[in-house]
């Protein structure tokens, strides 16, 4: 996580909140000794750059808040849909590893003939609906696509990453949001990419049911202080709505349950 996105806080707080389940100095010098190296490496080679180019953003005003709330709810309903499918998948899988892997690649090419911006990383994606240059229409179709792919990926059994389509989905989604809000009170909501930045926090958050690891990661990501109150308030609503309205737990500790894996860790 470091080492990605260029975020060592985050990755600190990720290996505590999703890999250890707790904080205890045994546990937290390695770990921050562990992020600090692999940041250190990556800027080594690639620099400072951030992983994202993100636009200055800050809240035009208090009457946000409706919007910051609708889109807590609505990044909450991603992440459940998210963890459903990939859970579900996983539980219906074939058990033939070659089957399953047909299937892996008839789905990503038939995705990438039909909407190639969904493959890969995608940080040209992230980085234009961070600077607010894509319809509504667009970004509701990459979200709900990359979901469905990455969900689909993972439970049939595909060694691909999580945390980057995360971010993806989440930007997109808030992106939504963003463009909606502009729609009907263009004198009230802020930028689009402000609501897709606090979308790529929700989604990871409520996702990985860690809300400290949303709000470090969009806070090394934009180098601003003044977006971690609504990040704090859309991070909150997103964790409740996947968990308490749709019932869905971490994605992590669900798929190794299901392997018969016990996810009790001991400092």
């Amino acid at each position: 996580i470091s080492a990605s996105f260029n975020t060592p806080i985050a990755g600190v707080i990720f290996a505590m909140e999703v890999i250890v389940m707790g904080y205890n100095l045994k546990s937290l010098i390695p770990v921050i000794l562990a992020s600090v190296t692999g940041a250190l490496l990556t800027r080594s080679v690639y620099g400072f750059e951030p992983a994202f180019v993100v636009p200055q953003l800050e809240m035009h005003s208090l009457l946000e808040f409706p919007f910051i709330i609708v889109e807590g709810l609505f990044m909450g309903g991603m992440a459940a849909l998210f963890i459903w499918v990939c859970v579900n998948t996983a539980q219906k899988a074939p058990k033939s590893l070659w089957v399953r892997f047909l299937i892996i690649g008839l789905l990503n090419g038939l995705i990438a003939v039909l909407i190639p911006q969904v493959m890969g990383i995608g940080y040209d994606t992230v980085n234009a609906t961070l600077i607010g240059s894509l319809p509504w229409i667009a970004l509701f179709i990459f979200a709900l696509s990359k979901l469905l792919l990455t969900s689909l990926n993972l439970g049939l059994g595909q060694p691909g990453g999580a945390i980057g389509p995360m971010l993806f989905i989440g930007a997109c989604a808030g992106g939504v949001i963003g463009e909606i809000g502009n729609f009907f009170a263009p004198d009230v909501a802020s930028d689009t990419g402000y609501y897709a930045m606090l979308g790529m926090a929700a989604m990871m958050s409520a996702c990985l049911q860690a809300p400290l690891t949303g709000l470090m990661t969009l806070l090394e990501l934009t180098n601003n202080p003044n977006i971690i109150m609504p990040g704090m308030l859309v991070v909150v609503i997103a964790n409740l709505t996947a968990s308490e309205i749709f019932k869905q737990k971490a994605l992590f500790p669900r798929l190794l349950q299901m392997r018969g894996l016990s996810i009790d860790t001991s400092p």
